[in-house]
């Protein structure tokens, strides 16, 4: 096993996992959903035993205005009670959008508590979740192959054991720590080497051939997602995520009502087991790899058009430059 962490910090870091990993939970304006996120969170075994800081994100448009205000009042009454040990509600002021608020949101509570478990307004959790995703924290704290842990999983009929790991990360239900959250470059400077180097993006696209595809969606504006770039950071550095065999989260978001995210829905995915998860030593099984790769898929139609746009942006950058150079 690698260690990340030195023997000065070591005798602190005990002391942070003696208390469980605080949950950060992002909400909007969809009032629904949130109402049944916190209300399955509530029935974990270790609610009680969590910290929960709700980040309320500002209104971008005045239609929204009504959704947002309705979502405080809710998250304020949920402060009030006695579901978790302790509950913080933020208010932004502004529109940050949902991946600046989670970047800023996350960095802002692991900068104090060294490692965080990030939900988002349409997630339902197993009664298990939390125990899940704290054990996995303490069990991998020390490993530097390990960058996350993430509560999703789609049906893998190649897994045999409770958990798997794999060159990328879920965005539904996830934690990581302190010390690989502040190595992620988020303004993903390597970019220009990696677009049009088709050995690096075959090697990024291990996991999933969407991987390459959302980068160069992500760098062109097309989206704003924070878990592509997390993605990145691990295939840059060599890292993985831990995931459980049978997924521990179900998404009810994917009604048209919330942004883009990068996984697709697999209704059987989700089973609520009642049975604690058991850490595994790590390992990597190639047949779990391609089977990932099948399910991560994207259209030929869609990489095509990809491609198209990644030489039309290339040129242009080469034009701009030559003419500097004249």
């Amino acid at each position: 096993m690698c260690l990340r962490r030195n023997s000065q910090v070591e005798q602190e870091w005990r002391i942070v996992m003696e208390e469980k990993a605080p949950v950060i939970l992002f909400v909007y304006n969809r009032l629904e959903h949130t109402r049944q996120t916190l209300e399955s969170l509530a029935r974990n075994t270790l609610a009680k035993d969590s910290r929960l800081y709700i980040f309320s994100d500002g209104c971008r448009s005045p239609k929204d205005k009504k959704g947002v205000e309705d979502v405080r009042e809710y998250i304020d009454r949920v402060a009030e009670g006695d579901w978790f040990q302790k509950v913080e509600v933020i208010k932004s002021a502004r529109n940050k959008g949902l991946a600046q608020s989670i970047i800023t949101g996350v960095s802002q509570i692991i900068k104090e508590a060294g490692r965080v478990i990030v939900l988002e307004d349409d997630l339902l959790t197993d009664p298990f979740f939390l125990d899940y995703m704290n054990d996995a924290l303490d069990h991998y704290n020390a490993d530097d192959r390990i960058w996350g842990v993430s509560a999703y999983s789609a049906h893998m009929k190649s897994v045999t054991k409770d958990v798997y790991f794999a060159p990328r990360l879920s965005s539904w239900g996830w934690g990581t720590w302190k010390v690989c959250w502040e190595k992620i470059d988020w303004d993903v400077n390597s970019y220009g080497r990696f677009c049009l180097n088709l050995g690096r993006r075959r090697a990024f696209n291990v996991a999933g051939n969407d991987l390459a595809y959302m980068l160069d969606r992500q760098m062109r504006g097309d989206i704003d997602s924070w878990a592509i770039r997390f993605c990145y950071s691990l295939f840059e550095h060599g890292k993985y995520t831990v995931f459980p065999r049978y997924s521990l989260v179900r998404n009810i978001g994917q009604d048209g009502s919330g942004t883009h995210c990068m996984e697709i829905l697999e209704e059987d995915s989700f089973s609520s087991r009642n049975t604690a998860v058991v850490p595994e030593p790590f390992y990597i099984e190639e047949r779990i790899l391609k089977e990932y790769k099948k399910r991560k898929h994207v259209s030929r139609l869609a990489l095509l058009k990809n491609y198209i746009c990644l030489f039309i942006q290339t040129c242009k950058f080469r034009r701009r430059h030559s003419y500097r150079d004249a």
